[in-house]
């Protein structure tokens, strides 16, 4: 996994930007009926995302596990957010879904 500066500061800024979003969504889907698995997985995605991007930016040993953490965690936070009808919502899907395209573009 040798990859140019360019394709690592995209996938860290992408992971900072979708922790961002996931922990915006998660504050505002904490203690609505219905909405728990959107709170616990906007919360645990992002977490892989700030681990993934700081792995990325210090090129840890663990960075390929973390990538591979933060895809699965942002295909199923986008997953979950797809479910609902909010702006919050779709806005955190959408950036999941970027996040793990540059997560995957790292690992190419």
């Amino acid at each position: 996994m040798k990859q140019t500066k360019e394709v690592i500061e995209n996938c860290i800024e992408s992971c900072r930007e979708c922790a961002e979003e996931c922990l915006a969504c998660a504050e505002v889907c904490e203690g609505k009926q219905g909405m728990e698995s959107c709170f616990r997985l906007c919360n645990d995605c992002a977490v892989k995302c700030l681990k993934c991007a700081k792995d990325c930016e210090n090129e840890s040993k663990n960075m390929e596990q973390s990538l591979q953490d933060c895809i699965k965690a942002c295909e199923a936070c986008a997953d979950e957010c797809e479910k609902h009808n909010n702006e919050i919502c779709k806005r955190c899907a959408e950036t999941c879904r970027s996040c793990a395209e540059e997560c995957k573009n790292m690992m190419a």
